[in-house]
Order: C-alpha cells, then sequence, then structure tokens
C-alpha cells in the first residue's frame, strides 16, 4: 500500500509540472501602441504597421492586433493608408490578415477607396489579396466584385468575375453600366480594363 502511495503521488507531481509547463507557454502578452516599421536598405520608409494595442501569443507566434492602420510610403511620403477593425500578424512567416470595415484610401486629390470584408498580405511579398464585398469607388467610377487581388509594384487591380461596373461623368450627366468576367484597374493611370474570355470581348474606358 505504501508503494502505491507513492506511486500515485508521483503521478500527481508529474501531471501538475506538465500542466504548469503548457500554461506557460501559452502566456499571451499584452502590448500598448504597437508599432511595426520597414525601411529598405538606403533607409527609405517602406510602410508602418500600427495599433492601440495588441496581443502576443508566444507559442503561435502570433499578434493579435486592434484598429489597425498600415501606412505605405514612397520616396517618404504616403502613398495609401490601410484601417480595419482587426489584425492577425504571423510573425516567423511575415503573413498579415486584416478583417472588419477594410478600407483601403490612397493619398491623392481623386481619394481612390476600397473596401473589403478581409484583407491578406505576404509581407515578403508585394501581391495583396481582398476578399469578401470588394469594392472601388471615387467621384467618376464604382466597382464591385467579391475577390480581388492587388499587386503594389504593377499598381494594379484585378477584379475576379462577376464583375459590376458604373461610370458617372457629372459633367454631361453620363452613366455607364458594364458586367464583365474581369475586370482590371490601373491605380497610377487610372484605366479601368474588361475582359471576358468566353465573349471574346474587351473593353478600355480611360478617364
Amino acid at each position: 500500500n505504501l508503494y502505491r502511495y507513492i506511486f500515485l503521488f508521483l503521478l500527481l507531481l508529474i501531471s501538475s509540472c506538465n500542466t504548469n509547463t503548457n500554461k506557460t507557454n501559452d502566456i499571451n502578452l499584452k502590448i500598448k501602441s504597437f508599432r511595426m516599421n520597414q525601411y529598405s536598405s538606403n533607409g527609405e520608409h517602406l510602410y508602418s504597421i500600427n495599433s492601440p494595442e495588441s496581443t502576443f501569443n508566444q507559442k503561435a507566434q502570433i499578434y493579435k492586433l486592434d484598429r489597425t492602420i498600415i501606412k505605405f510610403f514612397q520616396k517618404d511620403k504616403i502613398t495609401y493608408i490601410i484601417n480595419a477593425d482587426n489584425s492577425s500578424l504571423l510573425n516567423n512567416k511575415k503573413i498579415l490578415k486584416l478583417f472588419g470595415n477594410v478600407t483601403i484610401t490612397d493619398n491623392e486629390d481623386s481619394k481612390t477607396i476600397i473596401k473589403a470584408e478581409k484583407f491578406f498580405w505576404d509581407i515578403n511579398k508585394s501581391n495583396f489579396v481582398l476578399d469578401g464585398n470588394v469594392v472601388l469607388e471615387n467621384k467618376y467610377i464604382f466597382l464591385s466584385s467579391s475577390k480581388a487581388f492587388l499587386n503594389k509594384e504593377a499598381d494594379l487591380i484585378e477584379f475576379f468575375n462577376p464583375v459590376k461596373y458604373k461610370y458617372s461623368n457629372i459633367v454631361n450627366r453620363e452613366i455607364y453600366n458594364i458586367s464583365s468576367e474581369n475586370a482590371y484597374y490601373d491605380l497610377k493611370n487610372k484605366t479601368v480594363i474588361f475582359k471576358s474570355n468566353k465573349e471574346r470581348v474587351k473593353t478600355k474606358i480611360t478617364y
């Protein structure tokens, strides 16, 4: 009986040690005023990620960020600003996922705004994926799709099937409505290209 009690005591001791170890590994660290800046090799500011409050899971290496703001720079000037309700950053793979009221706004006078439910970014690349009720609009156009792919280096957004497009000319009060399988929006040249593989149609509108 004595040996049996000693054996049970050792089992309880070992199990309690394992439980405490797991709890230690899963500790979440609270971080106030999260800031992450990235610079090029020659010191040029590329982007910044900011959040008023975040949680870092050490075991999973994931940051959970509250109201997230991302700013992209070119020659130390802000070119795009991204806002989202919250986000998660997988630290070891540099993958950022934004959720809730995602908006992308350029810093030009025309103020083109892109909205989506979700936004995925592989930070090591210049490609972005927008998912769920994707909308691009400014004072001239309104373009919507369920999913879009943004290539920041090429300043080109590809909207996937189905695509709905509306163009309004404020001066002449003309409105054009177009439905297409795919559409491409050139952020730099303000050009929209429509393509349809089945109908072999290609429409280009410049304003």
